[in-house]
C-alpha cells in the first residue's frame, strides 16, 4: 500500500513540475531548427501582412491563417511574460546587492571608537576654520561669500588635499617611486628598473660634418624654412610619453632614463612645407615634374614621412644650399659648390628626409649596444648614396 502511494505522489509531483513548465522551452526541444525556421518565417509573412493591410475585412483570410495569428498572439504574450519575469529578477539583484554593499559598510564601521575618531576629526577640521571656532556657535558665515571661501580654502583645499611631491610621505597611489618627470623621488625614493639610453638624431643637413664624400660641410649654411622635426619615447610600462614636450633634435646625444620594458622611438614634422613650396620651384629645385605631385585633401593633412612633404623638404633645402652657393658675395664663394655635381647633391637630398642617427646604451664595456639605427626616409631606392648608388641613377 505505501509502495502504491509512493507511485502516485511522484506521478502527481511530475504534473506538477509539468503544469509549471516554460511553454516556449517546450516548443523549442520538442521541434527541430527547420520547424523554427519554418515558424519564423509564416510569424514574418502575418506581420507583414497586418502591416501592409491594417483593419481590412477578414473575407479572404482562410481559418488556418486566423489559427496561426491567435497562436502568434499567445507567442507574444508568453514573450512578454518572459520579460517581466527577467525585469523582475534584475530588480531583485539589484536589491540584493544594495543590501550587501550596506551590510560591508556597517561591517567596517563596528568599531564605534574608530568611526567615533574619524568624525570627531573631521568636525574638528572644518569647525576650527571657521569664525567663532567652536561647535555651536551662529552667525559665524554671515554671507553668501564667506561660505563659499569657506569651503574653498577649508574643505576643498585642506579636506581634499592633493598629494604634494616634496612633504616627506609618500602618500599613495598618487606617488609613487620616480625617474624623469614621473613619481616623486623626494618621497618615494628613485625607481630602479631603469636604464640610460642614448638618442643621437640629427636631420641632413646636420650630418654632413665629417662626410667622407662628398666631404662638404652644409650643417652652417642659412635656411629659410624649417620642418621642425621633433622626437618623443613612449614607454609601455608606463603607458605614456617619457618626455611632455616632443624634443628638438640636438647637435649632441640626449640622454633619457626610460623604465625597463618595451619601448617605441616617435618622429614628427610639426611644420608644412608642401604649402609654402609651390610645384613650379619643386621642378627648379629637384627637377620633378609638377603633373606627378600628390594633390592635398586637407590643410593639414601631412605626417611624417608623407610623400609631398619629403619632395617639398627636399626642394627646401636645395633652395637655402643654391644660395649659399649663389646668392652671397665673390669673395665668400663655396668652391664645393662647383666641386660637387649638382645631380649628386640633388640625389643625397632627395635620400635625406627627416632625422637619422641611433638610438643606443651602455653595455658594461667601452663600447654601447645599439638598440635601433634610425634611418633617413627617401624618395630614391638607395637612400642618400648619390651618384655613388646605381640604383640612384637608374631610378632617376
Amino acid at each position: 500500500m505505501a509502495h502504491r502511494q509512493g507511485v502516485v505522489a511522484a506521478v502527481r509531483n511530475r504534473r506538477g513540475r509539468k503544469a509549471y513548465e516554460d511553454p516556449l522551452n517546450t516548443y523549442a526541444r520538442r521541434h527541430t531548427d527547420g520547424v523554427h525556421v519554418s515558424r519564423m518565417v509564416e510569424l514574418d509573412d502575418i506581420l507583414e501582412g497586418r502591416g501592409q493591410n491594417g483593419f481590412v475585412a477578414l473575407d479572404g483570410i482562410s481559418k488556418k491563417q486566423i489559427r496561426r495569428e491567435v497562436r502568434v498572439e499567445e507567442m507574444i504574450k508568453k514573450v512578454e511574460v518572459r520579460l517581466h519575469r527577467s525585469d523582475k529578477f534584475l530588480r531583485l539583484a539589484s536589491l540584493l546587492l544594495f543590501f550587501a554593499i550596506y551590510l560591508i559598510a556597517m561591517f567596517l564601521q563596528k568599531t564605534p571608537s574608530n568611526a567615533f575618531a574619524v568624525q570627531v576629526s573631521f568636525l574638528n577640521t572644518l569647525i576650527a576654520s571657521m569664525k567663532g571656532g567652536q561647535e555651536g556657535s551662529v552667525l559665524m558665515l554671515q554671507s553668501q561669500s564667506d561660505i563659499y571661501r569657506w569651503l574653498r580654502e577649508s574643505v576643498l583645499e585642506t579636506v581634499f588635499d592633493d598629494a604634494v611631491c616634496g612633504n616627506g610621505v609618500c602618500e599613495a597611489p598618487a606617488e609613487y617611486p620616480g625617474f624623469g618627470r614621473f613619481g616623486c623621488v623626494p618621497d618615494c625614493g628613485r625607481y630602479i628598473k631603469t636604464s640610460t639610453i642614448s638618442i643621437d638624431l640629427k636631420p641632413f643637413l646636420e650630418t654632413t660634418r665629417g662626410q667622407e664624400y662628398p666631404q662638404w660641410d652644409l650643417a652652417s649654411i642659412r635656411r629659410d624654412l624649417d620642418p621642425g622635426f621633433r622626437f618623443n619615447v613612449w614607454s609601455e610600462a608606463m603607458g605614456a610619453f617619457v618626455w611632455e614636450e616632443d624634443q628638438k633634435w640636438s647637435s649632441e646625444p640626449v640622454l633619457v632614463e626610460v623604465p625597463d620594458g618595451e619601448f617605441t622611438l616617435h618622429l614628427y614634422q610639426t611644420n608644412a612645407l608642401s604649402d609654402k613650396i609651390d610645384a613650379s620651384e619643386i621642378f627648379t629645385q629637384i627637377s620633378v615634374s609638377p603633373v606627378t605631385l600628390m594633390p592635398r585633401d586637407a590643410e593639414f593633412d601631412y605626417s611624417y614621412g608623407d610623400k609631398m612633404e619629403v619632395l617639398a623638404t627636399a626642394a627646401a633645402t636645395m633652395r637655402s644650399i643654391s644660395d649659399h652657393c649663389w646668392g652671397g658675395v665673390l669673395k665668400d664663394f663655396d668652391a664645393n659648390c662647383l666641386r660637387i655635381p649638382l645631380l649628386d647633391t640633388q640625389l643625397r637630398v632627395l635620400g635625406g628626409y627627416g632625422l637619422s642617427g641611433s638610438v643606443t646604451m651602455a653595455n658594461g664595456t667601452r663600447s654601447r649596444l645599439t638598440l635601433v639605427e634610425v634611418p633617413f626616409c627617401s624618395a630614391l631606392p638607395s637612400g642618400g648614396g648619390g651618384l655613388n648608388a646605381t640604383a640612384n641613377k637608374d631610378h632617376w
